[in-house]
């Protein structure tokens, strides 16, 4: 399915592709969970995991190093999603 994805052009690196498909798994576990009654708590984790790349982003970014994974991409992309969860958590 990666190759597809960076085949089609939608993903530059195949590892943006791996991160978005997480992404979509995180959405999807939480969106199950909320019927499981799981509750609010269980969005910790993906913030955690979003969190991460985007601290070490960040961090190359603000040294101007060159890498072809933690790029601007990856922090808007990590930021978006790290903003939509506490958000799922703020209105639950």
């Amino acid at each position: 399915m990666i190759e597809y994805l960076l085949k089609t052009g939608l993903f530059r690196n195949a590892n943006h592709a791996i991160w978005f498909s997480f992404s979509i798994f995180f959405l999807l576990f939480f969106l199950l969970n909320q019927w499981g009654g799981w509750g609010k708590f269980i969005l910790v984790l993906p913030i955690i995991w979003h969190a991460s790349p985007l601290l070490h982003g960040l961090r190359i970014v603000r040294r101007n190093e060159v890498n072809e994974i933690y790029s601007a991409d990856c922090i808007w992309f990590n930021t978006l999603m790290v903003g939509t969860y506490g958000f799922l958590m703020y209105i639950l």
